[in-house]
Parts: structure tokens; C-alpha cells; sequence
């Protein structure tokens, strides 16, 4: 399964309670989406017949984003430590795809699915910086089960994501 992100937008904001410990807050959107190789499709009698098509699975979230962090470092070179909590509102999932099986017709899938109503994910990110740009990497584990609203199933999915991106920071860098 591939995973991808459509579309992030972040509105940050800090303050500091002392030097070098700031606490963040940011609030977000996000758009992700997954893909998966769809090779068979097993049908009402259970036999899966080959098949060749793409599956998307695509969520939308309004996240807010507290955390507190200390920054190592000088005003040249400098590396925040962050640690926190996304608390993400589910707006929509929705999965779509198209399938090609052996027999000619196509068959073609677009529709809603269950989301939590808010998925709680504990969340680490480092960033190191060289004056005002920086590279950050993070990660976040969901506390929700995403199969819980669904029928007839006693599957446990979660959410993982690994973040990689870039930064700037505005005004006094130290």
C-alpha cells in the first residue's frame, strides 16, 4: 500500500515560558490519501476471480495541534525537540477506485466511509535548523480504531504517520 498526502495547511503559533522551552500550538488541515493494488475480487459466492485495478482510500482532518518543545542549539544551528498531541477531527473518508476483472465490464466504487469523530494521536518531531530553514521529522500514532464503526469485523486499524518537511521561521531565530 502506498500512502501519500494530498494537502497539508498549518497555522502555527508559540510562546515561551522560559528560554529555549516554547509551547506550540498549531491548527490544520489535512487531506491523506492511501492506494492499494487491487488483483482479485472475491464475489457473493467467495471465489476471487483476478482482476486488475487501483483502490484509494481518502480522509480529511481538522487537526489541532498543542505540544512543548525545547530548543538546543545557538542562532546558526539549532534542533527543537518536540512533544504533543494532534487531536484530529474526521471531516469525510471516502474510497474510490476502479477494477478491470477478467470478464469485459468495468466496475467503478465511490463512496463514503466511516471516520472517527476525533482521533487522538501522541506525536514526537524533531527539527534542525540552519539559521531561519529547517528540516523536520516526526511522528504520530492514532489512539482511535478506524474499523470500529464498520460491520462484521473485529479488525484493529490505527492510524501511523510519519511527517517529513520543511520550515521557516519567522522573526528572532535564536
Amino acid at each position: 500500500m502506498a500512502a501519500r498526502v494530498d494537502l497539508v495547511i498549518v497555522l502555527p503559533g508559540n510562546f515561551s515560558i522560559q528560554p529555549k522551552i516554547t509551547i506550540y500550538t498549531a491548527i490544520g488541515y489535512e487531506q491523506l490519501t492511501s492506494q492499494v493494488a487491487i488483483t482479485a475480487i472475491v464475489g457473493d459466492f467467495g471465489y476471487p476471480t483476478p482482476a486488475n485495478g487501483q483502490g484509494n482510500l481518502q480522509n480529511q482532518y481538522l487537526n489541532l495541534n498543542p505540544f512543548v518543545g525545547k530548543r538546543f542549539g545557538n542562532e546558526r544551528f539549532s534542533i527543537d525537540a518536540t512533544v504533543g498531541l494532534d487531536i484530529a477531527v474526521g471531516l469525510l473518508s471516502r474510497e474510490f477506485g476502479k477494477v478491470q476483472p477478467e470478464y469485459p465490464f468495468l466496475q467503478m466504487s465511490d463512496q463514503r466511509r466511516p471516520i472517527p469523530d476525533v482521533d487522538l494521536r501522541p506525536r514526537l518531531n524533531l527539527t534542525g535548523y540552519y539559521r531561519m530553514f529547517g528540516l523536520s521529522a516526526g511522528y504520530s500514532h492514532g489512539l482511535s480504531n478506524y474499523a470500529g464503526k464498520q460491520l462484521s469485523t473485529d479488525a484493529l486499524i490505527y492510524a501511523h504517520f510519519w511527517r517529513v518537511g520543511i520550515a521557516y521561521r519567522f522573526g528572532k531565530h535564536t
